[in-house]
């Protein structure tokens, strides 16, 4: 668990350090890298990194849900640029997604090294829960939500690790029309 206050110093130290550990996940094996050498690297102490976090686990954590918090705002954002006013799909979530992670994949690209996919895909799991939470069952009796949000979440982890493994070889809109048209297929079968 990582363990940051408000103060900006505090941020400062946690931006620190993770930029440590991306230089040194370029450098070694995620399992081989040391407190000790994410400290010296970073040029922090090491009680500072026992005092913002319990593992280097944490700092991908912390990174990845600071991430999230930044989505969740760059999809608010285009939705008004892009003046979208109808309730949240799947399909107009699609593209400010895959947006967002064109411009800046490297948490993502840290946590396939790391081999700490859990932290996606409780990420995602969570996106999905809130940019949803409307839909219920007293609506569509058939709407299942914990269904729905696993389905949605399944899909984009593994869509997400793909592109990112492909060095995001497909322009995101097109990407995301690639996807729509397969799903409309499988939606057809």
């Amino acid at each position: 668990m990582y363990h940051l206050s408000s103060n900006i110093k505090t941020h400062q130290s946690a931006t620190l350090i993770y930029k440590a550990l991306c230089e040194l996940i370029r450098e070694k094996d995620y399992a081989n890298i040391t407190v000790k050498e994410l400290v010296e690297r970073a040029g922090v102490a090491r009680a500072t990194f026992y005092r913002l976090f319990d593992s280097t686990k944490d700092v991908i954590q912390y990174r990845c849900d600071t991430a999230f918090i930044e989505l969740n705002q760059y999809i608010i954002d285009y939705r008004f640029k892009k003046n979208l006013s109808e309730p949240t799909n799947s399909t107009s979530l699609l593209k400010p997604l895959l947006h967002f992670w064109y411009i800046d994949s490297l948490i993502i690209e840290v946590i396939i090294k790391a081999n700490a996919f859990d932290i996606l895909l409780n990420n995602l799991e969570t996106l999905f829960e809130k940019m949803f939470f409307k839909l219920d069952e007293q609506v569509n009796p058939d709407f299942h939500k914990e269904y729905f949000v696993s389905i949605r979440t399944g899909i984009l982890f593994n869509i997400l690790i793909k592109w990112i493994q492909n060095k995001k070889n497909t322009h995101p809109d097109e990407l995301a029309d690639i996807l729509i048209r397969q799903f409309q297929e499988v939606k057809n079968f």
